[in-house]
């Protein structure tokens, strides 16, 4: 039985995307397809692509195969050049590894980040004064491979261990793992400053939330 792999939570479209995928390997490959990995989105990608199609052998007919399949999927559901497929098989470790660590991160809403930020702020301002904190309007986003800028007075060790304890702490309260990703900086660092501006919402300035 070919095993499949896709986030129920991903957008419905793209879900019914790889379902209809997923029939069209089945219908062209039958039991040369091993395994089906999608990613929680067709943004995603890693090596370029967005689903990884598992095969007993990654010759050019197969290959062919998996592609049509692809056309076929997207011409059925109304689009098109939406699914990125990389074809393997089960002796490429690490690519199926990269696959499937990457479907398996955790993924929040936008209602859940928010939540998340505003647990952080308040376990933060617990532990030291920060002059300001600015949350990027999703954890996927990255500005200096952040996606939270804290803004102190100092950024020596105990400042900086303060703000990871406050991280992990919000992350427990909250219920996921490794989704804040914390950059200290000081007033003097203007230009990682300007690097996240337009992309803010400040959770907390002074003595107050916002």
């Amino acid at each position: 039985m070919t095993a499949y792999v896709l986030d129920l939570k991903a957008d419905k479209d793209w879900i019914k995307l790889v379902e209809a995928f997923k029939t069209a390997l089945l219908n062209r490959l039958g039991e040369s397809l091993l395994k089906i990995v999608a990613l929680h989105s067709p943004e995603d990608r890693v090596y370029d692509s967005n689903v990884l199609v598992i095969v007993d052998r990654d010759e050019p007919d197969v290959i062919e195969a998996v592609l049509a399949a692809a056309m076929e999927a997207e011409k059925a559901e109304g689009v098109e050049g939406i699914i990125s497929p990389l074809v393997t098989t089960p002796n490429e470790r690490r690519v199926i590894e990269g696959f499937e660590r990457s479907q398996a991160e955790e993924k929040i809403s936008e209602v859940e980040w928010r939540s998340l930020v505003e647990v952080f702020c308040k376990k933060l301002v617990e532990k030291l004064r920060p002059i300001k904190i600015v949350a990027l309007h999703s954890p996927e986003d990255r500005v200096y491979d952040s996606n939270v800028l804290v803004i102190v007075d100092r950024d020596e060790p105990d400042v900086i261990e303060a703000v990871l304890a406050a991280a992990m702490e919000a992350e427990k309260a909250e219920g996921v793992e490794g989704i804040i990703s914390p950059l200290v900086t000081t007033p003097n660092e203007r230009r990682v400053i300007e690097g996240f501006r337009g992309r803010e919402v400040v959770c907390w300035q002074g003595d107050k939330t916002t």
